[in-house]
């Protein structure tokens, strides 16, 4: 489904989910409609705007999980960064980090050497990733030993 063409009735879907769908003055005021309990509920209980605003809450709640999310993360990374904070619980934080974004985390580790902490976060990757990554790798180190072989063979003339 998608925006109503009665506008009045897309106002008011969307009025339903700013307000909770608790206060039917201000739902009818957003609307555009003068308030009246008996038309609001009349309104709520159309198929299509029923529909639409069913449709409007999914995407309210997603929007809300993608938000929480992000600020989930944030949070771990503070707490993962901030050397006033026991090195034990950086470590779960970046951890957790690394588990929220979907790494596959085997260890998390952390040094704290002359004042310098070294964080080591090591990631098991998908098969298919670590077989690509070696071809890359066998191919570069090809490609550098023809160099060197080329520049073995080329004269050097002053």
């Amino acid at each position: 489904m998608s925006v109503l063409k009665n506008i009045k009735y897309e106002r008011f879907a969307q009025a339903v989910i700013k307000h909770g769908g608790k206060n039917s003055k201000l739902i009818m005021e957003d609307a555009g409609y003068k308030h009246s309990q008996s038309f609001c509920s009349q309104l709520r209980n159309k198929p299509e705007i029923k529909a639409r605003i069913l449709e409007l809450q999914k995407v309210a709640n997603k929007d809300d999980s993608i938000l929480n999310l992000t600020k989930r993360l944030q949070k771990l990374k503070e707490i993962a960064m901030n050397p006033n904070v026991l090195p034990s619980v950086q470590v779960k934080a970046l951890h957790e980090y690394h588990r929220q974004c979907g790494d596959d985390v085997n260890k998390v580790d952390m040094d704290v050497n002359a004042n310098k902490v070294v964080t080591v976060v090591e990631i098991a990757l998908p098969k298919k990733e670590l077989e690509d990554m070696e071809a890359h790798e066998k191919a570069d180190i090809e490609a550098t030993e023809d160099i060197g072989q080329f520049l073995d063979d080329v004269e050097v003339r002053d």
